[in-house]
């Protein structure tokens, strides 16, 4: 292994072990924030001088100098220099920010330096100045500039040197894995040889009613369920990260709109496979912007409501058996139903004689291009957003319920699948071909016999069902590899039915077959053009099978396709 290859090794390990400090970091500084302490301003000091250190061995200078400039003004709050103030935590979660920010960047650009950094550098040397200090002069008038004028000669004098990677290249994704999880897994695959010499012994001499091939056998599918198991749980993260992240956000943006607020975090102990934490973070920090610019009044409004200065926003999660529930509440100035409904209608994206329960008005704030702001800002109002976060959602099987009560708070309660490796499907074949489909997008199963059809234009098969229009298609007709004449001669009576934002749709398909539980597998890259593919998998009798979206089918091909529709089909959303 070449010096290069060496070098890009210590830096995607600097990189990972700089990441975990951060996250305790910018935890610390949450806890500071809440409870000033002294022993919280040591751990402050140990993640510098260790971040200082690390990232020094690396060759990653201004990385190391600028958080040098942390380390002095941290020692100053240590040994009492300086008076502790709520504003060094906004300073500190600034830098948290910005190295992050950097650590990202380096697996790309080594030479990279954040703009920030000179902003923040003159913030410190503020504080710095205000006391006279022998070791603190020696770095008075230092500029994170020289060391960027020294990376770029550095890169014109040896460019063999340099940690290159393509800019298309994605970001390192690592799991930290405790070594004891590793013993665990390797014992299991220690057995399973031990069994497997059986089994073949065994098969070997044609012995299968042996009792030693019956009993290892078995113990086999133990052990591969114990496995499946364990490996599958390697992917699950506490939500810890994640909810400091949140309050983070609530607590930033109520400073600059001057509002007292309190955050409160329950169960971020619970642990979440983390492509899903990833996936949601973005949703979840738009719903929490929201709270705090919509549903938290200002202190004005509040003691006009007889409501305490301070509010409050609640981050809580909870296990169920195969889901994990988030929830995100306040105590602020609710949702009125009355205006959503009213604002749809206005933007006419559901009929004024629609008939809706309050929950189904709530679902409505999903839609694409609603908004219930009276003007725009930086938050919020732009007609963005929210359609997002149900889009993500419905990608990864989750839901959200909303409960809302004017002047006492709303209530958003996200339903997470605890992981993407296994899914509940629904298994059917359509012209001889098995496919899956996940429970969490159908609706219900429908007897097609037993429907009244109406006529409509285009050609289009629909049919009421409890006074909602349902739009009928045949599923073989969107699939490849399907004999489209033949499939258009089968006299189906069963149909799948899945609602996609307040239009309902019935697929006809060949046979319905059961219910599994499954194992996701991604999909190929040939297939990426094909939206609606989510992946594969293999059925429990051995044969492979396609997983569909029928929400990616909608909206990839059926609605842009459909959009001549006449406004009588339009009348019929729920």
């Amino acid at each position: 292994m070449d010096n290069s290859e060496h070098l890009k090794e210590f830096i995607l390990t600097f990189i990972e072990e700089a990441k975990d400090t951060l996250e305790l970091w910018e935890k610390t500084c949450l806890e500071l924030e809440k409870n000033p302490n002294p022993e919280s301003i040591k751990n402050l000091f140990r993640f510098a001088h260790n971040l200082k250190g690390s990232s020094r061995s690396v060759n990653l200078n201004a990385f190391g100098t600028f958080i040098h400039k942390i380390e002095d003004l941290i020692t100053l709050l240590r040994d009492e220099k300086i008076q502790y103030h709520s504003s060094f935590i906004t300073l500190f979660l600034k830098c948290h920010s910005i190295m992050d920010n950097w650590c990202d960047q380096f697996a790309n650009d080594l030479n990279y330096i954040p703009n920030e950094v000179f902003e923040i550098e003159n913030e410190i040397n503020q504080y710095l100045s205000i006391i006279e200090k022998p070791e603190l002069k020696e770095t008075e008038g230092f500029s994170i500039f020289n060391y960027k004028d020294n990376f770029v000669k550095d890169k014109e004098e040896s460019k063999d040197d340099k940690l290159t990677t393509s800019k298309s290249q994605q970001k390192v994704d690592t799991i930290r894995i405790p070594s004891n999880k590793i013993d665990i897994m390797i014992h299991y695959i220690s057995e399973l040889c031990s069994h497997h010499a059986i089994i073949s012994h065994c098969s070997s001499i044609g012995k299968y009613n042996n009792k030693s091939f019956i009993n290892s056998v078995q113990i086999c599918e133990k052990i591969i369920k114990e496995l499946q198991s364990n490996v599958f749980a390697l992917r699950m993260l506490p939500l810890t990260s994640l909810f400091q992240r949140l309050e983070r956000t609530a607590k930033s943006l109520a400073m600059q709109q001057n509002k007292d607020l309190e955050i409160i975090t329950d169960g971020d102990f619970v642990e979440l496979d983390k492509n899903i934490i990833e996936k949601i973070i973005d949703p979840l920090v738009h719903v929490i912007r929201n709270a705090v610019d919509h549903g938290i009044e200002s202190s004005q409004e509040r003691l006009e409501k007889n409501k305490t200065v301070k509010s409050s926003i609640k981050l809580e999660a909870k296990q169920n058996v195969s889901h994990v529930v988030i929830t995100i509440s306040d105590d602020g100035k609710g949702i009125n139903p009355k205006i959503i409904f009213q604002k749809a209608v206005q933007k006419n994206l559901i009929a004024e004689k629609t008939k809706l329960n309050e929950q189904e008005i709530y679902q409505l704030l999903f839609l694409p291009g609603f908004s219930t702001a009276e003007k725009i800002t930086e938050v919020s109002g732009r007609g963005v957003g929210l359609d997002v976060v149900k889009q993500v959602l419905d990608e990864i099987g989750g839901y959200v319920n909303i409960q809302s009560q004017i002047n006492f708070g709303s209530r958003f309660e996200f339903h997470l699948p605890a992981n993407l490796s296994i899914i509940d499907v629904l298994t059917i074949k359509v012209d001889n071909l098995n496919y899956v489909i996940p429970i969490s997008e159908i609706s219900e199963v429908l007897d097609l016999s037993k429907i009244k059809y109406e006529k409509v234009t285009n050609s289009e098969k629909v049919a009421l069902l409890r006074n909602n229009t349902v739009i009928i298609k045949e599923l073989s007709q969107y699939l490849k590899n399907t004999d489209k004449n033949k499939s258009s001669l089968i006299k189906n009576a069963i149909a799948l039915i899945v609602e996609d934002n307040h239009f309902y749709y019935a697929f006809e398909i060949e046979e319905l077959i059961g219910i599994e539980s499954v194992v996701f597998r991604k999909k190929s890259d040939k297939f990426n053009v094909i939206k609606y593919y989510s992946g594969s998998t293999v059925l429990p009798n051995g044969e492979p099978a396609f997983i569909l979206s029928l929400k990616e089918l909608i909206n990839q091909i059926i609605i842009p396709k459909n959009k001549e529709l006449d406004s009588n089909l339009l009348e019929g959303r729920l």
